[in-house]
């Protein structure tokens, strides 16, 4: 899989305080992709979105429909749902 990622305009790098958590260690990634079980897709893109300010986020891959399927049935829902959940956590005092 290759995700290329694109910041959200004006996207700030500071977020809610949370539990500092390291970047997934690479598979076999890249400048250019994430590559790995969708284990480490979902972490790498759920790190991009909350610890970078990623919005959007740009499947580039050869015409495979098993790869298309993987990334809307089980990659994207996952990352939505951990990236909302870090987000609606509430902010901490003082931080």
């Amino acid at each position: 899989m290759r995700a290329a990622t694109q910041p959200k305009s004006g996207a700030s790098t500071t977020h809610r305080a949370r539990s500092p958590r390291p970047a997934p260690a690479p598979a076999r990634d890249t400048d250019r992709s994430i590559v790995g079980p969708p284990e480490h897709w979902i972490e790498a893109l759920t790190h991009f979105a909350l610890d970078l300010g990623f919005a959007t986020f740009i499947l580039t891959t050869p015409p495979d429909p098993d790869t298309l399927r993987t990334f809307i049935e089980e990659v994207a829902p996952e990352v939505r749902e951990r990236v909302g959940a870090a987000r609606a956590q509430p902010v901490a005092a003082g931080l």
